[in-house]
């Protein structure tokens, strides 16, 4: 009875790590960053970030064979990634962020 009560919440477990997405909110709330798998099959991933309340389409930042790791700073002025292309080595990026409050159009200015 114990033996697949645990066989059956490994089986969860692996069905849902391989659905799951990683997402990244912002310290301040207004932007989010997430991570998806790049392939159909699971391997490789995808990093986007996107304004929490826009419906503009999110933008790819950066995507690998492998693994990426992602963390903003404590203003959301930064993104660190760390991409793993193998197992050998990894880079570190920082992305400064902004976005224009998707609320408000942007306004032109008159000479």
């Amino acid at each position: 009875m114990r033996t697949s009560l645990a066989i059956t919440m490994i089986l969860l477990a692996a069905l849902h790590s391989v659905d799951a997405h990683e997402r990244l909110s912002a310290p301040n709330g207004l932007l989010e960053a997430f991570i998806t798998a790049k392939e159909p099959d699971g391997t490789g991933m995808k990093l986007f970030v996107r304004h929490r309340h826009s419906p503009a389409p999110a933008i790819l930042l950066l995507q690998n064979d492998r693994w990426i790791h992602a963390q903003w700073s404590p203003d959301s002025r930064f993104l660190a990634v760390i991409d793993h292309p193998d197992g050998h080595i990894a880079d570190v990026y920082v992305f400064g962020i902004t976005a224009a409050n998707p609320a408000r159009p942007d306004r032109k200015s008159v000479v």
